[in-house]
């Protein structure tokens, strides 16, 4: 009897999030701008200021690892509020990812964002200079 069996992996199986860049949508239902980006282990924000972070992902809950890196820019209206009340907990933080859209709860409001077709290497090098 033989038996013949494909072994098929996904590199980032664990992760759909890594190597991925992300333009906000909505924030609370409302139309809003700001963008994410992730590479394996750090995730990459701008509201306002460009901060960097450390996380993982286990299942649907992001978690912050290590300190946040950014800018200390201040910013009017929408774009402070945005980067205020976003943030990734020590102790996780819930995410949604649907087909193009990635949602994130955090501190109490929704962060709708809609993947982009843009490598992260094309913009890695953006977001490694700013700091």
């Amino acid at each position: 009897m033989l038996f013949l069996g494909v072994i098929t992996t996904h590199v980032f199986a664990n992760n759909d999030i890594a190597n991925t860049t992300w333009s906000l949508t909505t924030y609370n239902g409302s139309t809003a701008t700001g963008t994410l980006s992730f590479n394996e282990t750090m995730m990459f924000s701008k509201f306002c200021n460009n901060v960097s972070q450390g996380y993982s992902l286990s299942g649907t809950t992001l978690t912050s690892v290590g300190q946040a890196m950014s800018t200390m820019m201040y910013c009017e209206g929408t774009a402070m509020i945005l980067e205020n009340n976003f943030g990734i907990s020590t102790t996780g933080t819930s995410l949604v990812l649907s087909g193009d859209t990635l949602t994130i709860m955090s501190n109490n409001n929704s962060y709708s964002f809609t993947k982009n077709l843009v490598k992260l290497t094309d913009l890695s090098s953006t977001c490694i200079q700013a700091f």
